[in-house]
């Protein structure tokens, strides 16, 4: 990483933190299918990047498109990239998917499923064609 990019990382986690949740995930939101209805598991609230909040919901929208419904979930992947730079600016949305392939393909490797693995690579591949496609 270039050292600007390494200085944009650190004012994204410096300078952006606000009240979040650090594990918002869809396992997390209640919905009646047509709209979202709560959110529960609030453990974990505090000092976050809404755009890090987001960018757990862009990995988990790209798991379910893989697995089911590639258009509508397309289209909310779209648009959680336009909210992660909002939030965060391009270099942001960098840092924020970075850290979540991390995160998301270390939790796995450690998992003893076989296929776990296999499934976050290919979610993160699938978000890194999203972020270039876009």
């Amino acid at each position: 990483m270039r050292r600007e990019e390494t200085a944009s990382c650190r004012n994204f986690w410096n300078t952006r933190l606000r009240c979040g949740r650090s594990d918002l995930n869809l396992t997390n939101v209640l919905s009646d299918g047509t709209s979202i209805t709560g959110v529960v598991d609030w453990d974990e609230f505090g000092l976050n990047s809404r755009a890090a909040d987001l960018t757990t919901i862009l990995f988990d929208l790209q798991r379910l498109r893989l697995g089911g419904d590639a258009h509508l979930l397309a289209l909310a992947s779209a648009q959680l990239l336009g909210r992660i730079v909002e939030a965060a600016g391009e270099q942001g949305l960098r840092c924020a998917i970075t850290y979540a392939a991390i995160a998301r393909l270390a939790v796995a490797h450690r998992r003893p499923e076989s296929d776990t693995l296999a499934n976050w690579i290919e979610v993160t591949c699938s978000v890194l064609d999203l972020v270039a496609t876009t």
